[in-house]
């Protein structure tokens, strides 16, 4: 499959969990809010590389500089 193919399988579950939590809350279903919890945490443990890589990468390399910044300026002090 292909990474765009991947990208919107993700997406359509994302979607689905979207609607599913909704409804569980409106419907104060408590076991399918808990169901939909662990839910969340796999899309967001497996799909979140895949969703969100361009960010994910952005947000790597503004911690490297910040690191990079606070190692700097420790050392000249």
């Amino acid at each position: 499959m292909s990474r765009r193919s991947h990208k919107t399988i993700w997406l359509m579950v994302l979607l689905i969990d979207i609607l599913l939590t909704m409804m569980a809350i409106f419907t104060h279903n408590i076991l399918g809010c808990v169901m939909l919890i662990i839910f969340s945490v796999t899309i967001n443990k497996k799909g979140s590389p895949i969703l969100f890589s361009k960010y994910n990468q952005r947000i790597k390399e503004k911690r490297l500089a910040v690191d990079k910044y606070l190692r700097d300026k420790k050392t000249n002090k």
